[in-house]
């Protein structure tokens, strides 16, 4: 749009619809939870899958289905959007590369808000350029800032934003928020909010 507006040309392109489709979460932490939430008030159907999954946990107050992660790729089958929100660990390094890509619906969208880390970016570009995969939204890369030469400029339908994805008009505020409440939490001995498990990446 923005190209055609700069040409003058006058030519209509219809967006797809959100409604009767289906969103896959991938670690369904703050981010994850909070875009379910979000995609289903907008219709979408969303599964989900994350590594703290409990045997025998098929529901989840905001998504229609759990996946456990070894069922990942069954689930990434269903999906026309997937979202990637998993922390960076040894374990996730690399998670969605050629054979995940390839377990993705024909004609899907990748998200990645999470971690470069966590992409085979070889593969994800040629996922993209053979038309497997409609189109991807980066928000990170494994090597940021991404050099010129990185192939994430080039490769058509890849929409890359420069790790910034998050609105950051409120964010002294809120984060000012969560230190007081965590301080009183603190206080009181209750378990303090968005702990980070070193070992585990969360």
């Amino acid at each position: 749009i923005e190209s055609q507006q700069r040409e003058r040309v006058w030519r209509p392109r219809w967006a797809g619809e959100m409604a009767g489709r289906t969103l896959g979460v991938v670690g369904l932490g703050a981010i994850g939870r909070a875009t379910a939430v979000r995609a289903r008030a907008f219709d979408m159907r969303v599964l989900a899958t994350r590594r703290r999954f409990l045997v025998g946990e098929q529901v989840d107050p905001d998504v229609d289905r759990m996946f456990p992660l070894d069922q990942l790729d069954d689930m990434l089958g269903l999906c026309d959007a997937v979202l990637l929100s998993a922390p960076s660990t040894v374990d996730t390094a690399d998670l969605f590369n050629a054979e995940r890509f390839a377990a993705m619906r024909p004609g899907s969208v990748f998200v990645n808000v999470s971690r470069g880390s966590l992409v085979d970016e070889p593969a994800l570009v040629e996922a993209l350029r053979s038309g497997h995969l409609a189109a991807a939204i980066i928000d990170v890369a494994k090597q940021e800032p991404a050099p010129p030469e990185h192939p994430f400029w080039d490769t058509p339908n890849l929409y890359l934003s420069p790790h910034c994805s998050a609105s950051l008009e409120l964010y002294p505020d809120r984060l000012f928020e969560l230190f007081v409440d965590n301080l009183g939490r603190l206080q009181r001995d209750e378990p303090l909010r968005n702990i980070v498990d070193a070992e585990r990446g969360y």
